[in-house]
């Protein structure tokens, strides 16, 4: 009984995905829902969501968010990170390079959609070894996302170091594994031996020490965040707050482009978003749902290991938003299992999770890529699925080195 409530519940918060409502939305109705279905007392209710305004780790997770956008909103108003583009682009002399580097720079900055931006960037080389629009999608859309599992300025990584209860550092660490191993398989099925059609003489392209500069530059603000919050377990708000007070002294930023970046960093639709997933974990808690939950699969005996693969999955491909598995699969997946192994089954969940987001037919990024290139989708998905099985393969893999290591 109490899995088909929780089946209904995510059945209904994924089709208000389907259907374009906003997340905010979407996790106050299963916060609502979830009340109903446990008979939670309405004045009960109405506190939880009280409550959610002197929740520090929320108003901190908020904080973080914002900061982000603001240090995004300078590299992109300045004219930084053309800079940055430009530089790359004199001093790299294989076209592959140039293939890979420019969409993961762009992944370096979480922006909705942001495959569209490097997409451009790599016609020219992609041009000059003929591939396929189809390959030019899979290129750019896998080099987009090799950092979303453990980059420290992405809402997802944020969001599920806040509900684990665990620092950022923690998180960059575990996941890290899952990052080097995308690298390498989107290289090896990227450019395949004997898959492209002779290449044209690329233009030289010499490298320069002002490029140099001028790129050392434009990812030394960036550099220093993830050294301190990385290298140095600072804080990820005060390594924030302190680079990008660093950048407004040091850029001199005019009064006219200081309103252009508040303005552009200011989201409330994903600000939302946070305050509507820490109402769905409240609420789960409050009513002991998950802790139900949690007793049924156990005297049911369904395996773990699928649990914590094939929902993450589900619910990744089915909204296309890496915030939205970790908030509505995070806060019941917690009390499955043991202490010991608990970091191992959850960086389980946050790949498959994340798997299924790239695999989504919804995903922004895939839909606009597709788009901008003019490629079959069908297509698209046939040189996607190798390298993603043989991703998802391996992470049993790094699960079983963490479930040893993290072990009694």
């Amino acid at each position: 009984m109490v899995l088909i409530k929780f089946l209904f519940l995510f059945g209904g918060m994924i089709f208000l995905i389907a259907k374009k409502f906003p997340l905010f939305w979407v996790f106050l109705v299963g916060s609502l829902v979830t009340a109903i279905f446990w008979q939670y007392p309405p004045v009960n209710a109405a506190m939880v969501f009280v409550s959610l305004s002197g929740n520090i780790r929320m108003l901190k997770i908020i904080g973080i968010v914002q900061i982000i956008l603001l240090f995004s909103a300078i590299l992109d108003v300045t004219g930084r990170m053309d800079t940055m583009i430009t530089s790359l682009r004199a001093l790299l002399s294989d076209d592959r390079y140039i293939i890979a580097i420019f969409p993961s720079l762009m992944g370096l900055i979480p922006i909705m959609g942001g495959a569209l931006l490097s997409a451009p960037m790599i016609v020219p080389s992609s041009d000059s070894l003929n591939l396929s629009p189809e390959r030019k999608t899979f290129l750019n859309y896998w080099f987009r996302h090799i950092w979303e599992y453990i980059f420290p300025t992405y809402p997802a990584v944020i969001l599920a170091a806040a509900i684990l209860g665990i620092k950022i550092q923690k998180i960059f660490f575990m996941n890290l594994p899952l990052t080097a191993l995308a690298v390498g398989l989107g290289w090896v099925f990227g450019f395949p031996r004997g898959a492209l059609a002779p290449s044209h003489p690329s233009p030289q392209r010499t490298p320069k020490a002002s490029s140099a500069l001028a790129f050392a530059k434009t990812v030394f603000p960036l550099s220093v965040v993830i050294l301190l919050a990385v290298g140095f377990g600072v804080d990820l708000l005060l390594s924030f707050f302190g680079v990008v007070t660093g950048m407004f002294v040091i850029y001199r930023i005019p009064w006219h482009q200081i309103k252009i970046i508040l303005r552009e960093a200011f989201k409330p639709q994903i600000l939302l978003v946070i305050v509507g997933v820490f109402a769905f974990k409240g609420m789960l808690q409050a009513t002991s749902a998950s802790a139900i939950l949690s007793r049924e699969l156990s005297g049911m005996g369904i395996p773990l290991l699928l649990v914590f693969t094939l929902i993450p999955f589900l619910i990744g491909a089915m909204t296309g938003v890496a915030m939205a598995y970790v908030g509505i699969t995070f806060p019941f997946l917690i009390p499955l299992v043991a202490h010991d192994h608990f970091l191992a089954y959850m960086m389980l969940a946050y790949a498959f999770g994340y798997f299924g987001v790239l695999a989504s037919p919804v995903h922004l990024c895939l839909v606009l890529t597709k788009d901008y290139f003019k490629a079959d989708l069908k297509e698209v998905y046939r040189i996607m699925m190798p390298p993603l099985g043989f991703l998802a393969l391996l992470t049993f893999g790094v699960f079983g080195i963490w479930f040893l290591v993290s072990g009694p």
